[in-house]
């Protein structure tokens, strides 16, 4: 399937059907998670968000975990994505997820996204013009490569 999720018309198509398993892997406003829950009505299975690790407020220690401090929005906030409100829109997704879909959800946040080679798409304004990328941001493909799991169902989550 292909369409907008931003589009109720795209989205009707996913009204009818079952699945095991939804992977979403670009809500950046939590209206975009609860649009998918609401046309999917308990029909998407296990419920798995893809985040980021911009969810958690710098400067982070070392070998820090999941319940290290994330961005928060004030409330109300707006749904406006920008480099500023990027980390606590992520971290307002990843609620709505939880409590949409509880013990059948579960979070992950990897570092870096991967993409083609000089697709710059998924920096959500990020980036600096001009900015020199230092070092690899993302290993080859078969390294292992560290992921936060977040999953509420789960007495250790990241275990």
């Amino acid at each position: 399937m292909l369409g907008d999720r931003n589009s109720d018309a795209d989205l009707a198509a996913l009204r009818d059907g079952q699945w095991d398993a939804t992977v979403d892997v670009n809500a950046y406003l939590p209206r975009q998670v609860r649009a998918l829950a609401g046309v999917l009505d308990g029909r998407g299975g296990h419920q798995l968000f893809i985040s980021t690790v911009s969810v958690y407020r710098t400067p982070v220690a070392p070998g820090f975990r999941e319940d290290a401090p994330v961005h928060e929005l004030p409330e109300p906030f707006a749904e406006e994505l920008t480099p500023e409100t990027y980390g606590g829109l992520k971290v307002a997704c990843e609620r709505a997820v939880m409590a949409l879909h509880g013990a059948d959800s579960t979070v992950i946040r990897p570092t870096y996204p991967r993409v083609p080679a000089g697709d710059r798409r998924h920096d959500a304004g990020r980036s600096r013009p001009g900015a020199r990328a230092r070092g690899r941001a993302a290993g080859r493909l078969g390294e292992p490569q560290a992921v936060k799991v977040v999953n509420p169902a789960c007495d250790h989550p990241g275990r």
